[in-house]
């Protein structure tokens, strides 16, 4: 009985020495491909710069323009699609791109507004989408990005006030929103974060009662902007 035992142990054993030898080894699966295609399609691509952006079989979406991706997991990393002169809009698919942590836009004619899905977009560091024709609210769902570092939203077409949320970014160190239309005033919160480095606005935009000790504010002539920086970056003599 022992005998047939043992032989019975080494046919499993050799059948899962074969499984690793002879399956292949491919890519975990992952939906950014088919995500990445979603986000083109918003997307009025004039100068077809995205020409390699294909649902072809042979078509690899982390070798794609402006797609870094995981080594391990093949999970896209970084989409960076910055001054291509892409026109339409922010497809609200990109809040499926659940590892990215990269997202720049900046430089292209995109308009309508940023997506609420953008803060589902957890592991999201650095989201630059200056310099477009985006429209609309700051969208609340940014206040969701806790490991975000980076918001700059500068040159655009958006509206309202800065949201009180923004100071919820317990990592935000640089937030830059000038040349929009924004209305109200900055939220003092956003004053007392031990972490945020640097926040510019338009010089139109009206300051709370007070700041402060420790932030100071800077005059900028020539772009007619007010920029905010923590004070121990300057060094006054007497």
């Amino acid at each position: 009985m022992s005998l047939i035992w043992c032989k019975v142990m080494a046919f499993r054993v050799g059948f899962v020495l074969l499984l690793l030898v002879f399956l292949p080894f491919g890519r975990v699966d992952s939906d950014d491909g088919e995500t990445l295609l979603e986000i083109k399609k918003s997307f009025r691509d004039v100068d077809n710069v995205l020409y390699d952006w294909t649902d072809s079989p042979s078509s690899d979406y982390c070798v794609w323009r402006g797609i870094t991706c995981d080594n391990v997991t093949f999970s896209v990393l970084t989409l960076n699609l910055s001054s291509l002169n892409l026109d339409g809009e922010i497809s609200p698919a990109i809040g499926n791109l659940k590892s990215v942590q990269n997202i720049e836009l900046k430089g292209n004619r995109l308009s309508g507004q940023i997506p609420d899905e953008i803060g589902d977009c957890s592991s999201l560091i650095n989201l630059d989408l200056s310099f477009n024709e985006l429209s609309g609210d700051i969208p609340f769902s940014i206040s969701k990005l806790k490991q975000l570092v980076f918001l700059i939203l500068k040159n655009n077409k958006l509206i309202g006030p800065i949201p009180s949320t923004l100071s919820q970014i317990p990592n935000l160190k640089i937030l830059d929103l000038a040349q929009n239309n924004l209305s109200g005033e900055i939220p003092r919160l956003l004053y007392w974060n031990e972490v945020l480095q640097y926040l510019e606005q338009l010089g139109r935009y009206s300051f709370p009662g007070y700041l402060p000790v420790n932030w100071i504010v800077v005059f900028v002539s020539i772009s007619n902007s007010q920029i905010l920086y923590p004070r121990k970056y300057f060094y006054f003599s007497s």
